[in-house]
């Protein structure tokens, strides 16, 4: 999720980018980046998924053998037990077959801000680390505590996975406090109040009623939606 407001009061559109946070077997850094590829390499007229990390200073298939053969049986037949797949890195399993692949590189999972400093120029920023402990697919901006400064509402969960992953299912939902200064606190539930903890995919902020009550909304995944009703306490 990708939300635009104004941050710092620069007058400059910053971004607030959710991402699958820190708090997930996938990781990656500007050094280590975390690899996908595609491409039909079986032949079998649909796109084969590969995906790649490092372990130390070589670059190995996170998916195991089992679900690897599952989508290209071929790399069964190549490795014949488990032993073997796991000592096997990247071109040791794929060889040349990756070489014309769709590529993608990922080198930062944490949700972040994006802060424009001057046209078109950007300095990145992680969110608090309370912030980082699940996806974050839903983002609201507003001023929740009336002080002129925009406020941040997250909320997310990933319930879909492959089998050899579990779901990403710790998040209850956030509320960021803007102290000023390119400075955030995170709310714990017991201040905020905040709990929506199923696999939320979208929020949004509107007034409910003849009393045009403020009211979160939100979208789970295969799930009702919800209302929360923010309170003034002011």
């Amino acid at each position: 999720k990708i939300q635009a407001g104004d941050l710092d009061g620069n007058g400059l559109t910053d971004f607030v980018v959710g991402n699958l946070g820190l708090n997930y077997k996938y990781k990656a850094s500007k050094e280590k980046p975390f690899f996908i590829h595609g491409k039909d390499i079986d032949s079998s007229g649909s796109f084969d998924i590969v995906l790649s990390t490092y372990y130390g200073d070589e670059v190995y298939p996170v998916r195991g053998r089992t679900c690897s053969s599952e989508q290209i049986p071929q790399v069964g037949d190549d490795f014949k037990t488990f032993h073997d797949f796991s000592i096997a890195s990247i071109d040791d399993v794929y060889g040349s077959e990756l070489e014309n692949s769709i590529k993608y590189e990922v080198t930062e999972f944490a949700s972040v801000i994006l802060y424009q400093e001057s046209i078109g120029n950007f300095t990145l920023q992680r969110l608090p680390f309370k912030c980082q402990s699940a996806p974050v697919n839903g983002i609201v901006i507003a001023d929740i505590n009336h002080d002129s400064k925009d406020d941040l509402i997250l909320a997310g969960n990933l319930y879909q996975s492959e089998i050899e992953t579990g779901r990403a299912d710790f998040g209850t939902g956030e509320i960021v406090i803007n102290k000023g200064n390119r400075k955030w606190a995170a709310l714990d539930v017991h201040e905020s109040g905040l709990y929506i903890d199923g696999d939320v995919k979208s929020l949004e902020l509107i007034k409910l009623g003849e009393k045009s009550e403020l009211t979160l909304i939100v979208g789970n995944n295969k799930g009702p939606i919800e209302l929360v009703k923010i309170l003034d306490n002011n």
